[in-house]
């Protein structure tokens, strides 16, 4: 049996876990640069507060109705996904991680029914880790999906689709564009044919399916009617690209700052080729101002170039990155966002260096960098192209201790 794990309201629970008080209190979290909502807590959706609001227009709002709002702490939502997923290994024989807040297992039945098994995962969860989840079970991807979605109805949080009947009851109200998988494209067409639920839909003659939605939507069918197609993945699909990109907390005026934050997302993206193994043949630089403000002169530009030799040394792509600012940047502009993209990345035994290369010994040194790094935090070695006090850097007024990752962030009792 399948089964989809969904953590409620991932954010928003991650930021109460190490704060009791908030348990039953209304929370927000904010997107980069504190700009809007993108979190919920149960209490802030009965409130009425909307997805996506900027920040800037509810804020006072949200201090009269004694809403707590935090800034986006990526550093410790991922490190609570990686505990949940652990938990779910317990009872799982394989696990896809889907998203930061959901992931497919392949459940471990040995003795008891799905439903004890799911029921004992989602205690698990909540006493070792501190997350809410909700869990749907199902012979495939797409229903566990459904699944879910109706768990989180049920006092348990837990639903199991192990019939037809229950098949039935899950999908024939459910309207066909909720279907995991269904577009825009796909769901107009099938309204066009007065099919407008996922029970409907399962019911079509698979030669209609074929010749109209191709082997995409017989396989989709095939899933609405309790047959898997979609097995579990655990190989992590190869990266084809690495980009950062960000806001910046404030319009960025001089090269000095410009510079600075391009060398530093220049040394991030190398820090992740390095983790993947990869190397990148391609390095691109973009910068932008404000779009939106027609009243202020525009300088939107992008600049790329192959490297002579396949990298993923931070030191030699910073330099590769400078000389793309250089012929991109124009002073007397309003900048608010830069970013860097590596692409034609490879594996990095692939690489083939020349005879007068650098590389093994610039290798240790990166070695060492990443290191120094990983024990002691983020960025306590950096280039200092970099900068120091980075005034640049996004807005997180309101963030959270990285409470399992610092040191100097641990929680105090």
């Amino acid at each position: 049996m399948m089964a989809l794990i969904d953590s409620n309201n991932f954010y928003t629970s991650c930021e109460k876990v190490f704060r009791p008080d908030l348990w039953d209190q209304p929370v927000v979290v904010l997107s980069n640069n504190d700009g809007c909502i993108i979190s919920r807590s149960e209490e802030a959706r009965a409130l009425g507060i909307e997805m996506g609001t900027p920040f800037f227009k509810v804020r006072n709002e949200l201090r009269k109705q004694g809403i707590h709002y935090f800034s986006s702490n990526y550093t410790l939502y991922g490190d609570m996904s990686a505990r949940v997923v652990e938990c779910i290994d317990l009872f799982s024989v394989a696990v896809e991680v889907y998203s930061v807040d959901e992931a497919f297992a392949e459940l471990r039945l040995r003795s008891g029914s799905a439903e004890e098994l799911a029921i004992r995962l989602r205690t698990t969860i909540l006493q070792y880790v501190g997350i809410p989840v909700k869990i749907g079970v199902a012979p495939s991807k797409t229903l566990a999906k459904i699944a879910a979605k109706y768990a989180k109805k049920k006092p348990d949080g837990v639903l199991v689709l192990n019939t037809e009947e229950k098949i039935r009851q899950a999908t024939k109200d459910l309207p066909i564009e909720k279907v995991w998988g269904v577009g825009r494209g796909f769901s107009s067409f099938l309204r066009k044919h007065n099919i407008c639920t996922a029970y409907e839909f399962s019911q079509m003659h698979n030669t209609f399916i074929r010749d109209h939605l191709g082997v995409v939507g017989l396989r989709m069918a095939y899933e609405l009617r309790g047959r898997s197609c979609l097995p579990i993945t655990q190989t992590k699909p190869a990266r084809k690209m690495i980009m950062t990109s960000r806001s910046f907390s404030h319009p960025v005026t001089t090269y000095k700052e410009m510079s600075e934050s391009v060398a530093a997302y220049t040394s991030e993206c190398a820090q992740k080729l390095r983790s993947d193994q990869l190397i990148a043949a391609r390095i691109s630089v973009h910068i932008r101002t404000f779009e939106h403000r027609t009243e202020q002169p525009q300088n939107n530009a992008e600049c790329s170039m192959n490297l002579p030799t396949p990298i993923n040394n931070t030191l030699e792509l910073a330099k590769a990155a400078e000389q793309l600012l250089q012929k991109i940047y124009k002073p007397g502009y309003k900048y608010k966002k830069a970013g860097v993209l590596l692409s034609e990345l490879s594996p990095v035994e692939s690489v083939q260096l020349n005879l007068f290369s650098s590389e093994p010994n610039r290798q240790n040194l990166m070695d060492t960098l990443d290191f120094l790094n990983g024990k002691y935090g983020k960025q306590t070695v950096s280039l200092l192209s970099e900068g120091i006090d980075r005034r640049w850097k996004m807005k997180s007024d309101f963030r959270s201790n990285r409470y399992t990752t610092r040191w100097d962030e641990l929680v105090k009792i």
